[in-house]
């Protein structure tokens, strides 16, 4: 099922056909990572191009959650990543 999830973007990062992960998820495609407001940090794998979306701005992602991932920090210890693969944002900018 398709989930909708509202944040603040943290990272955003384009890979374009030709790329190593373009070419493994098929061509254009992008990783959008926000903080929604209950301070989950969710990481989506958007089958298209990020399009103008920068950080700090508000974002919705509508995604298949497959799983978790631990992403290291530099502090030391791991952040938790609810991992999203879809192909469908919409873009709320600054808030």
């Amino acid at each position: 099922q398709v989930v909708k999830l509202q944040g603040l973007v943290a990272v955003v990062q384009d890979f374009p056909p030709g790329s190593e992960v373009g070419n493994l998820l098929g061509g254009n495609c992008s990783d959008i990572v926000l903080e929604s407001y209950d301070g989950t940090i969710v990481e989506m794998f958007c089958m298209k191009s990020s399009g103008r979306i920068r950080v700090g701005e508000t974002v919705n992602l509508y995604g298949y959650p497959c799983g978790v991932t631990e992403v290291p920090n530099k502090l030391g210890g791991n952040f938790v990543h609810l991992i999203l693969v879809g192909n469908d944002y919409d873009d709320l900018g600054s808030r």
